[in-house]
């Protein structure tokens, strides 16, 4: 290339932020929400937007030149990009635009961001309400074609989805309103929820959608799903993380369950695609550990988790790509994903299935249950909740009445959710201070799966004879503070490692 022309490209590309500018300053003046694709006068434009015309006129030029919007005489109107900036388009990007200003803003912070990744603004720690609209305004512009696609591409009849970090709720949504047998659970941080659950409800499908609070990297959701959406999630995420989420995902996941995942996904040269060549460097700046990942990076993670019949869906609207891969149980796996119910295996041979299930045992119990009185906590005992769990080797994964008490679900999800942490409990420690017939329930089934259990109990409390002569009850240990009793249950726990 000649300089002459190395030097004109170059400055067309660092004046590329002024055509950028250009559009958010129209978007955020209100320009885009007055034009539609029927004239207006420069005069009109700027009494409607309040604004001197000889300020307005050089904007709507601009734009013009740039065939952003279109001019016929003495009158400006939407033409070519009508379907993405007119306010009433249900393709309209003006959230987008909105959304991209706040990440051009943290481009500002690049240069540290490349120096010392601690500099790097986390997108969703401490997020506010108000960032918090911005992301999904932003994030549902960029939904509406992917999220269309995959509804009309693949069948959802009468399943039952999980929308991991579902983000402005587009795909959850647009499927079940395609389908209206579908049922979703959406889990999100706090701020997306509440906005969420606002969508839920004008969108009118509060009976089949529900929107929960998780924070998938600390707690997960338990219960049986046909298929799980994690969209825009991964890059989040540094492999030991993703690997974990995926093992989650499996894990609730039926047999033959699917998941759809969705990212920009780079090329194994790490130069191409473009947009995810610029995604990856907009990770240096949003997250610590996150990145863009390569598709035989993302593929290998998937197969680790177990996940099979992975497929890569190219022709998904957008610049990300969508994989699709499922879960498959044959005869000898069955043991390790079947939920003792007869139903779920009904795709093998009858006779097969059940001989399976009659020897069926989780291999790897790794789960310490806390059980109590819920509806009948009061402070204190939340107190001795926290203090046992953080008792407790984080090598276990630990489940209490604390998960059980922001658990939103109605109660045959509530049932179905206590009958599944059982499945994969090594042992219980029972807190029979105040009387609970849920927990009675919970170590009933308990017995039935032979798990060992400690019951401990405040003094005076009345322990009744039919848990006293239970054989699964290992001990039962009174205390005035549960400090007093640390020790037994250490060794409770010690023992059953045996």
């Amino acid at each position: 290339m000649e300089v002459k022309e190395q030097t004109k490209k170059m400055k067309e590309m660092i004046n590329g932020y002024k055509l950028t500018y250009l559009i958010m300053s129209a978007n955020n003046i209100g320009l885009f929400n007055i034009l539609e694709n029927k004239g207006k006068t420069l005069t009109q434009i700027a009494m409607e937007l309040h604004l001197e015309e000889d300020r307005i006129e050089p904007i709507l030029n601009g734009l013009t030149f740039h065939k952003i919007i279109s001019k016929n005489k003495d009158s400006y109107y939407l033409e070519e990009y009508n379907d993405v900036l007119n306010k009433n388009s249900e393709y309209n990007q003006l959230g987008y635009i909105q959304f991209a200003e706040t990440i051009i803003k943290r481009y500002e912070n690049l240069e540290n961001a490349i120096k010392n990744k601690e500099t790097a603004t986390n997108s969703f720690k401490e997020l506010t309400e108000k960032d918090a609209e911005s992301f999904m305004q932003g994030m549902n512009a960029n939904a509406i074609n992917p999220s269309k696609f995959i509804a009309e591409n693949y069948d959802f009849d009468n399943h039952k989805i999980l929308d991991v970090a579902a983000g402005a709720g587009t795909y959850s949504i647009t499927v079940a309103k395609k389908y209206e047998n579908v049922t979703a659970k959406m889990i999100d941080l706090p701020e997306m929820v509440k906005i969420q659950n606002k969508r839920i409800h004008q969108e009118g499908l509060k009976d089949r959608l529900t929107s929960e609070t998780y924070d998938y990297n600390i707690n997960f959701p338990t219960g049986n799903y046909d298929d799980v959406f994690l969209f825009a999630v991964v890059h989040q995420e540094p492999e030991e993380q993703v690997r974990k989420l995926l093992d989650n995902i499996y894990h609730v996941l039926k047999p033959n369950g699917r998941l759809f995942l969705t990212s920009f996904f780079l090329n194994e040269d790490k130069i191409s695609p473009e947009y995810s060549v610029q995604f990856a460097i907009e990770m240096l700046i949003n997250t610590e550990k996150g990145k863009a990942y390569t598709h035989n990076e993302i593929q290998d993670l998937m197969k680790k988790s177990q996940f099979k019949e992975i497929e890569r869906v190219d022709e998904i609207p957008g610049p990300a790509t969508l994989y699709i891969a499922k879960k498959i149980c044959d005869t000898s796996e069955l043991a390790k994903c079947a939920k003792s119910n007869i139903e779920i295996v009904k795709e093998y041979k009858r006779e097969e299935a059940v001989d399976v299930l009659k020897n069926y045992q989780y291999k790897d119990k790794n789960r310490i249950l806390i059980t109590g009185a819920v509806l009948g906590s009061d402070s204190s005992s939340v107190e001795t909740y926290e203090k046992i769990v953080l008792l407790i080797d984080s090598k276990y994964l630990v489940s209490s009445p604390l998960d059980t008490m922001k658990f939103e679900g109605n109660d045959t999800e509530r049932y179905e959710r206590a009958m599944q942490l059982l499945q994969d409990t090594k042992m219980i420690i029972a807190e029979m201070s105040n009387v609970s017939t849920g927990q009675g329930m919970e170590l009933q089934e308990a017995v039935s799966l032979n798990i060992p259990i400690l019951v401990i109990a405040k003094e005076g409390s009345k322990i009744s004879g039919l848990v006293k002569g239970c054989k699964n009850v290992k001990d039962i240990v009174y205390y005035h503070k549960i400090e007093d009793i640390e020790h037994q249950i250490l060794q409770f726990i010690k023992e059953q490692e045996l």
